[in-house]
């Protein structure tokens, strides 16, 4: 007959278990920051173990593991899994990078995105974004999240872009989805979105508004490439400025109800954009310090 095993008995041997262990490695001065790919290694191991136990000693094990964890963490070793890699973007930029997971993420200008690399694919699959990107999410059983400072979007596998920018509040967070579902959050409101869905947050009530888009996925999210629908000239200047990361000043009086519709076969630079512009509407565009000025 097996015996059940003793949990308590497991547990009380852990702490001189790890003290032995941590007394036999020598005092490093300048400490390096472990491979992230040895201990992504080890968790495979820890993981696939567990896995292999039956139902009674894999619970057990989890609990013995989950306390060995949280006393390594004390010791100093839980850098490694809440270490973060950041990708950033500066103006004008886009820059593409696959994940863990195997999905791919494309930020947009002026944005950056930031996740645990030890952890992501394993204990979750959380990403946050500061800014705007394009996901392409591989199907998994974990849920992929992408949380924004106003927004939580969460998906299985799909198509979608997300833009917020925490520090341009002109620009309201959006989400557009192009493959698959999404549920986005906020702290007072939920919306299940499919294939053709967006959802605007309206930053006042907190509350998302839904609208239908353009379904190719690399005309909203474009430097220059502005799209089939008819924008208005300030949604046009809030959205460059947020891209190219510089100040745009005009006066919303005159703007807010003036649409465009434009559409380039190659992405343009923020000079070229407000000089086709301000020739196609009669707009006054200078420089200043910090950006440019548009007036009429």
């Amino acid at each position: 007959m097996k015996t059940k095993p003793d949990i308590h008995q497991n547990l009380k041997k852990l702490p001189n278990e790890l003290k032995d262990m941590w007394d036999q490695i020598e005092p490093n001065p300048d400490p390096v920051m472990p491979d992230e790919h040895e201990t992504e290694a080890a968790l495979k191991k820890v993981w696939a173990a567990i896995d292999e136990q039956p139902v009674t000693e894999k619970r057990t094990s989890f609990v013995y593991w989950a306390a060995a964890s949280a006393v390594l963490f004390m010791l100093g070793i839980g850098s490694v899994l809440t270490f973060e890699r950041t990708y950033t973007t500066s103006s004008g930029e886009q820059n593409s990078q696959v994940l863990p997971d195997g999905s791919r993420i494309t930020l947009n200008g002026n944005s950056s995105l930031s996740y645990r690399p030890v952890l992501f694919n394993y204990m979750h699959r959380k990403v946050q974004l500061e800014g705007e990107a394009r996901f392409d999410v591989v199907p998994s059983t974990k849920a992929f999240v992408v949380n924004t400072e106003a927004t939580s979007v969460t998906v299985l596998g799909t198509q979608f872009t997300v833009s917020d920018w925490s520090d341009n509040t002109s620009l309201s967070p959006v989400v557009r989805v192009f493959e698959g579902n999404v549920r986005v959050n906020t702290a007072e409101d939920e919306q299940n979105l499919l294939a053709g869905d967006g959802v605007l947050l309206d930053p006042v009530q907190n509350r998302l508004t839904p609208f239908e888009h353009d379904q190719d996925p690399d005309t909203p999210f474009s430097f220059s490439r502005l799209g089939s629908q008819t924008i208005t000239l300030s949604y046009l200047f809030d959205r460059l400025s947020a891209l190219h990361g510089v100040d745009i000043e005009f006066d919303r009086g005159l703007f807010d109800d003036e649409r465009i519709k434009a559409y380039y076969t190659s992405e343009k630079s923020l000079t070229d954009i407000l000089s086709d512009v301000s020739s196609l509407k009669d707009l006054s565009v200078n420089r200043t310090k910090t950006g440019y000025t548009i007036s009429r």
